[in-house]
């Protein structure tokens, strides 16, 4: 199958979107693991679409998508251990939540037993 620089170009948009999204400092975990997701998504795309693709030497626009790929896989190589650190806080703060919640409920049971 001949590769067809507009189908890079599309993931290569999408890509960059998403990286951009996921590089704001403000945004939440349940929102960053989204994002990843979504970037997954493409990222299978294009090695699917790499797998079949023949890629002609000389087509420049074809190069300079694959050329704009790559930079995005470097920005998303360099995004990851700031990803990596903002799940990590998250899964602390919801596995304190739930001690606490544990607590509260081993609490509220004893307190029903003393109430009986």
């Amino acid at each position: 199958m001949e590769a067809k620089p507009n189908e890079l170009r599309d993931t290569n948009r999408r890509l960059a979107g998403l990286l951009e999204e996921l590089s704001g400092t403000n945004m939440a975990a349940p929102a960053v693991a989204t994002k990843m997701e979504m970037i997954l998504t493409e990222l299978l795309r294009a090695g699917g679409w790499f797998q079949n693709a023949e890629v002609a030497p000389a087509d420049r626009e074809l190069q300079d998508e694959m050329n704009r790929y790559r930079r995005n896989l470097e920005r998303l190589q360099a995004l990851l251990p700031e990803v990596h650190a903002k799940l990590l806080v998250e899964r602390a703060r919801l596995e304190s939540e739930r001690t606490h919640l544990e607590a509260a409920n081993a609490w509220a049971q004893a307190s029903r037993h003393i109430e009986s």
